[in-house]
Order: C-alpha cells, then sequence, then structure tokens
C-alpha cells in the first residue's frame, strides 16, 4: 500500500521535487550535495546567500489525524484507500508492559504510527502543503538561482532548509512556512532552527551577519562564521569542519572496542563490524568533505580489532582482512580506500542523478571546474581527461590550474589513485571503468568499487610466497565456499575459529616456521622424522593418521547420505576387479555405474587440489574401463576439499551427477568445507597437546 501511494503521488505530482524522503531517490546525497554548491559557489564567487534550516516539534507525533485523511481526500486518492488509512487510525491506542503488569490503552489521538511502513508518505503528503507554500512565495518574490536553475526550499521528510538571496526574501519565506505550519497544527522548535547569511555587500564589514529572522512569531538563532549546522548527519557551514569525521572516528573506534569486549561469537562480532560499524563511515565520507589523514587512528583500529577477532598475530598480513572472501580474506573497506570509492561514486551518481536539477548543477561545477583548471572551453574529451586524472599535455602539473574543497579535484585525485578512467560523454550516462573491467553505470558504481578494491588487496594476498598459498588455491573456488562461515559461524566451534585464520596464513607456531627466528630443531615434535610443518601435521604425520582417515570418512558420510537412487557400496572392493582398490563409494544403477573417491590433500599452492583430482582419476582410470568392457557406462570422479577447507571446482560434477538441488548444493558445500576444518583443527591441537 505504502508503494503504491508513493507511485500514485509521484506520477501525478503531488510530492515536490524537492521532497527527498519516502521516494526512490539518493535524497541526503543530493541535498547535502546542493547545501555544499551553495556555500561553495557563494565563498568563491562572493554572492549573497541566505539559509534557514527549519525543525519541526515532534513531527510525526503531532500530524492530526483528521489532516491525513482530509490531504488524502483532496489528492484524489479512492475513497476506498482512504477509509483503510482511516480505519487504521480510528480509535487507536497502544499498551506498555511493566513489571506491575500492562496498562490500560493510550490513545493515539494524533501523529502517524512510528515504524509503520505507510507513515512517511502519510506525513510527507500531509507537510506538502508547507513546502508549496515556500515554493509559490519564492516564485512570486524571485527565488535563488544556481546554474540556471531556481531554487527555494531543499526537504527531507521534517527537515527544511530554505534559500533565498536576501535577507528580505528569506523572511517571506519563514512567513510561509510559519502560516502553512499553523493551519496542519505542526510547531517549528526555534531552538533547533538556525540561519547562515553569508553577505558580500560593501555595506557590510564581515561576510556572516548574525541577521535576526522570526518562524512563527520566534527567533531563530543564527550562525556564526565557525559554527555549522548538522543536516541530516553532515554539517554544512562556511568553514570546512575537519572536527567533524575526527568526532566520528572516535566514536567508530570506541564501538570497536566495544564489540571486542562483547560476549558475541567472533564471527558475530565480525559480522557487527561490517553491518553497523562500516556503513557509519561510509555516509560521511560519502557527504562529506573527508581528509585521509583523519582516517588513519580508525584504520590502526579497526586492524587491531580483526586481528584480535581471528586470534592473528602481529606477523600474519594485513592484507586478509581488506581482501576479498575468494581467497579467505574479510572483505572489510579500507578506509583510506574508502575515501576515494566514495568520492567516485558521489561524483557520478550526481551526475547521473534523476532529478534534473541535481544533475545540471553537477555538471555546471564540473564544467566550470575543468575550465577552470586548464583555461579551455570543456569537451568531453577534456572532461575525460581532467576526471581520470591524466597529467600530460593540458594537464601536466606544471600548466594547470587547481582548485581546493571541490568534489571534482577530489573525483580527480581518486580516479588517479584508484587507477580508473571516468567517462562524462554529451548525450550518454557517466561510466567508470578500468583498463580490464566495465564501463560501469552509476547504479553499480559502488559494488564495482569495492570489488575491485578487494581484488587489489586479494592480489597482494595471493602474491605472498608462504601466507599466500591456501588463499592461491581458494581463488578458484566460484562460490567462496571455503570462506561461507566468516560471518554466520556455520558449524563451526570457536576453536577451530581459533586455528583456521592462523593455518591458512601458515602462522602457527611449528618448528618449521619457529626455525625462521630461533635455534630450534625443523623436526616434528612428535614423530621427529620429518621436518615439522602445517601439511605434515594435518595430512601426514603418522601418529595422527586414524583422525586423518576419520576426516576422509565424514566427507564420504556426507556423500552416502546424498545419494537417493541405485545400490551404494562405501569402501567395497570391486567385484570381478582382482585388486585390491577399494573406491570410496560406488553406486550401481544397473546399466550405469558411478565411482567417486575422496580426498583431502593440503592446500599448497594454487595447483594442490587439481593435482590430487588428477591422481584419483588415474588410481581408478582401471575400474572404468572395466565396466565399459562389460558394457556399462561408468562415471568416475574425484572429490577434492583441501586439509584447511577449500573447495574444489570439479567437484561441482558429484553434486549434479547426484542430482542434489540446487538448494541443497549450496548447503552441502558449506558442511562438507567446515567439517574438515573441524577435524584438521582437532588433528593441530591433538598434535600440540601430544608433544606437551
Amino acid at each position: 500500500m505504502a508503494d503504491r501511494l508513493v507511485n500514485y503521488s509521484i506520477d501525478n505530482n503531488f510530492l515536490s521535487t524537492s521532497q527527498k524522503s519516502a521516494r526512490p531517490s539518493e535524497g541526503c546525497y543530493e541535498h547535502t550535495f546542493i547545501l555544499q554548491s551553495l556555500v561553495l559557489d557563494a565563498k568563491r564567487h562572493q554572492k549573497n546567500l541566505f539559509l534557514s534550516w527549519l525543525d519541526l516539534r515532534n513531527a510525526f507525533g503531532s500530524v492530526p489525524h483528521d489532516v491525513i485523511s482530509i490531504t488524502l481526500s483532496h489528492l484524489g486518492v479512492p475513497d476506498s484507500v482512504v477509509n483503510l488509512v482511516k480505519n487504521v487510525y480510528t480509535n487507536a491506542t497502544t499498551e506498555v508492559r511493566t513489571p506491575a503488569g500492562v496498562t490500560p490503552g493510550i490513545a493515539i489521538n494524533s501523529g502517524v504510527k512510528q515504524g509503520c511502513p505507510l507513515s512517511p508518505i502519510l506525513f510527507n503528503l500531509c507537510i506538502e502543503i508547507i513546502i508549496r507554500a515556500i515554493s509559490a512565495t519564492g516564485h512570486n518574490i524571485g527565488p535563488a538561482k544556481h546554474f540556471n536553475g531556481e531554487i527555494s526550499v531543499l526537504a527531507y521528510a521534517d527537515d527544511l532548509v530554505l534559500i533565498a538571496k536576501s535577507k528580505e526574501k528569506l523572511q517571506q519565506l519563514l512567513d510561509a512556512a510559519s502560516s502553512s505550519a499553523n493551519l496542519i497544527g505542526l510547531e517549528f522548535r526555534p531552538d533547533k532552527c538556525a540561519s547562515l547569511c553569508m553577505t558580500y555587500d560593501k555595506k557590510f564589514q564581515d561576510n556572516i551577519q548574525l541577521f535576526k529572522f522570526r518562524v512563527q512569531d520566534k527567533d531563530i538563532p543564527a550562525l556564526k562564521e565557525h559554527e555549522h549546522y548538522r543536516y541530516l548527519g553532515v554539517p554544512i557551514g562556511v568553514i570546512h569542519d575537519v572536527e567533524c569525521l575526527e568526532s566520528l572516528v572516535d566514536d567508530l573506534c570506541n564501538d570497536l572496542e566495544r564489540i571486542e569486549s562483547s560476549l558475541l561469537a567472533p564471527w558475530q562480532k565480525l559480522d557487527a563490524i561490517r553491518t553497523f560499524v562500516q556503513p557509519c563511515l561510509t555516509f560521511a565520507l560519502r557527504a562529506g568533505e573527508p581528509r585521509k589523514a583523519s582516517l588513519a587512528k580508525y584504520r590502526k583500529k579497526l586492524v587491531e580489532v580483526v586481528r584480535a577477532i581471528c586470534n592473528l598475530p602481529l606477523r600474519a598480513t594485513s592484507h586478509i582482512i581488506f581482501a576479498s572472501s575468494k581467497v579467505g580474506g574479510l572483505g572489510f573497506q579500507d578506509p583510506l580506500t574508502e575515501v576515494d570509492i566514495q568520492t567516485v561514486v558521489q561524483a557520478i551518481k550526481m551526475l547521473s542523478s534523476t532529478d534534473p536539477f541535481v544533475s545540471a548543477v553537477a555538471k555546471g561545477e564540473l564544467s566550470r571546474a575543468v575550465r577552470f583548471a586548464v583555461q579551455a572551453d570543456p569537451s568531453p574529451a577534456l572532461i575525460h581527461d581532467f576526471l581520470s586524472g591524466c597529467t600530460k599535455g593540458k594537464f601536466h602539473p606544471d600548466r594547470m590550474r587547481y582548485r581546493t574543497h571541490s568534489l571534482w579535484t577530489r573525483a580527480r585525485s581518486a580516479c588517479r589513485r584508484l587507477g580508473i578512467s571516468f567517462n562524462v560523454p554529451d548525450n550518454e550516462a557517466p561510466s567508470i571503468s578500468t583498463d580490464t573491467k566495465g564501463p560501469c553505470l552509476a547504479r553499480a558504481s559502488s559494488t564495482f568499487l569495492h570489488r575491485l578494491a578487494q581484488d587489489r588487496a586479494s592480489a597482494k594476498l595471493t602474491a605472498l610466497p608462504d601466507q599466500g598459498k591456501v588463499a592461491r588455491a581458494l581463488i578458484k573456488d566460484a562460490f567462496s565456499n571455503g570462506s561461507s562461515w566468516l560471518f554466520n559461524g556455520l558449524n563451526m566451534r570457536f576453536k577451530d575459529w581459533r586455528f583456521i585464520h592462523h593455518a591458512r596464513l601458515n602462522v602457527v607456531p611449528t618448528n618449521q616456521n619457529k626455525s625462521r627466528w630461533s635455534d630450534c630443531s625443523t623436526l616434528c615434535r612428535v614423530c621427529n622424522s620429518h621436518p615439522e610443518t602445517l601439511p605434515h601435521i594435518v595430512c601426514h604425520c603418522n601418529t595422527h593418521l586414524v583422525q586423518i582417515r576419520d576426516r576422509h570418512n565424514t566427507v564420504v558420510e556426507r556423500l552416502k547420505k546424498a545419494v537417493r537412487y541405485g545400490s551404494v557400496r562405501v569402501d567395497q572392493q570391486v567385484p570381478g576387479v582382482d585388486d585390491e582398490c577399494r573406491p570410496d563409494i560406488l553406486i550401481d544403477e544397473g546399466r550405469e555405474v558411478t565411482i567417486i573417491d575422496v580426498t583431502c590433500p593440503f592446500e599448497n599452492g594454487d595447483d594442490a587440489l587439481a593435482t590430487a583430482d588428477y591422481n584419483k582419476l588415474i588410481k581408478y582410470d582401471h575400474l572404468k574401463q572395466h565396466f565399459h568392457q562389460l558394457g556399462v557406462k561408468c562415471n568416475l570422479f574425484a572429490f577434492v576439499i583441501g586439509a584447511l577447507g577449500t573447495w574444489h571446482p570439479n567437484n561441482e560434477a558429484v553434486l549434479n551427477q547426484l542430482r542434489m538441488s540446487k538448494t541443497y548444493k549450496s548447503l552441502f558445500r558449506k558442511l562438507c568445507c567446515s567439517d574438515v576444518i573441524r577435524v584438521s583443527a582437532d588433528i593441530y591441537y591433538s598434535h600440540m597437546n601430544d608433544f606437551q
């Protein structure tokens, strides 16, 4: 119902384009972009600008219910829908559960219901009268203009910004807002409102004037030169607020510490960081004007906390924190890279905005920045070179001119660091690309750039000769099954978690590793006959052969339970074959036989699993020939899972042969990988305990 009412309102122009809430748009980013553009343009070209931010008292809780029904009826909403909404609010009550019991029903006589999907659009339609009154007044008295577009008001739900080019006009807009708010029974909070007056007339000595403005017959505060108003979470003011991000960074660092010290499971801690902490920074980096120096503290704390959660020593590479899950990485956003990503995303999305005014301002600012930089009319080719970070010809550092605090100069630097190309053609949508990927339009730009950053971190991880061995094997699994448990802990124990990250980076305290910085023996502490490496411990040490066999049998048992046809023989000699070969699983359907043999090699490089697969096929090829000679079709498969939970892509043929459903395949892959990790962890801990 909410979706249909939103579409109905937009299609019939019942919602002003300046109202960005409850409609498909990136309104927060668009409004902050427009305000920053207005303030910067006024400072740079010495234009008068008068702004006023208005805040409604108990906005969502004070809209009279009769206003809701009258508004819907006035807009031509069908009576059946109006009656449905009336039924929602007629005789509505709420109760409070206390230790002494539930209170009697408390009547809800005004306001839209908190948390109801229908509430935002109902509220926006009710306050549309205020926005229309301000816009009409602005049109009559002469609206402010910005890049040939008229603008008098910006609205995001109850957050309103009034814009004028003179003191008198701003007061007239405030009077219009006051009278229309009185009409529907809403009240502004003067102490939460503010005004900003930027004047460049010669009769004023200072550029910032503290004029008094009134709304509903009450004075509202005036901002001084160093003060800011936080609009939609972004500080707007004359002077760039460098303390805002530093304050956010302090808060996020505190959040990281609280998550680390909480009683959540380790995978829940990682999920909490990814779900709640990272988005806070993402919004600030895109909507504001961040500086990388402010993020060094947060990055250091993020690495420190994630290392602790994953039980990683200092010598473990930090690339695993930012690498893709395809190589066993955690996929977190590197804040120093995220600055550049969000700058580019903001630039391309403002240029591609569905709001003609926003896109016109973006293109106008960009053209002006290019013209200032090279002292030439901006063609698509020049704009491409400018945004892509070209440093040749007209864009040589010794020839071009720079402007600070501009989205477009920041986007240019970001594109150069990210190594991407930014194209803004005249008659097509803007796009970004790399030498090997793209083009990508605005809608998918964030995903495109985050994958690019993760892939580059992954490349650094896989390039490491020692700590990248397992990553080079993991990368061949398109489904990332070996890391599916990272954020949900599927089939994982705490001790498995403490083991697996150490193991995949080969930073476990084996004698072979310790010998690099001490004089200890490299021989196995248990069998004392081979160098003690992690592959030796989990796959070859004679004292653990029973557990190694159990790991193998765990996978065999899962495959056996997945068979839903034919007769199954497990670990038995094939009748009529005169040798001791005993394939793990043989499925007999009469005229068709399927042979599956399981192996769990160590991921000692990118070809380890493929080599194990090939060796199994060679080993049992004579059985395949035997059945062919009998006129029976024989399907021969190796089923390979690395000792540290790496899924071999060729295993998909086995799942298809067993006729698994798509849903069961997804679960089966994950369970097999975590099963192997669990037994390998048991082998490792048993090895260490045997020595003690």
